[in-house]
């Protein structure tokens, strides 16, 4: 039967877009904790509406772009 990696062929293009949607969905998955974090130190602590708003809507955004490379 053979293993799968004898079965599959992927070319330079492939892996580089591989990894480079790995190092991607990584450094997302990273900033989402820093990202509260500043909520919380800045937004919260400080009373700042606005600064809550707009860190919520970069972690959105990272949140969905992360899920838009776990899908690809």
């Amino acid at each position: 039967m053979g293993t799968i990696f004898s079965r599959v062929k992927l070319s330079g293009k492939h892996v580089a877009a591989l990894l480079a949607l790995m190092l991607l969905s990584a450094v997302t998955a990273m900033l989402l904790p820093t990202a509260l974090a500043s909520m919380i130190d800045i937004g919260v602590a400080g009373e700042n509406r606005n600064t809550i708003l707009i860190i919520a809507a970069v972690m959105a955004t990272l949140a969905i772009l992360r899920l838009c490379v776990y899908y690809i």
